[in-house]
């Protein structure tokens, strides 16, 4: 990995993130009020996935042999494992 884009100090930095981050953690266990943030804190990051892979699947689009047969050949045979070239460019010979 390039040395020019690691600090010199990323070590140091963290490990102290992981420190303060344990303790808080641990704080807030043993406390009941930091039992109800933290379940609280862990539903909403659980509702805000569900919501994103509700986006991601809105957005989707099922594909189809109908549709688009080239693409869909390709998605098949990525799916199985077979290797397949892209060549640059949408339908070019």
């Amino acid at each position: 990995m390039n040395k020019k884009l690691i600090h010199e100090n990323e070590k140091i930095f963290f490990i102290l993130c992981m420190v303060i981050s344990l303790l808080t953690y641990f704080f807030l266990i043993i406390s009941l009020i930091g039992i109800i943030y933290l379940v609280i804190g862990f539903l909403i990051t659980f509702i805000l996935h569900g919501f994103s892979i509700a986006q991601i699947r809105n957005n989707g689009v099922r594909l189809t042999e109908k549709q688009f047969p080239h693409t869909y050949h390709q998605a098949k045979q990525l799916s199985s494992g077979k290797t397949v070239i892209f060549r640059a460019g949408f339908g070019a010979a």
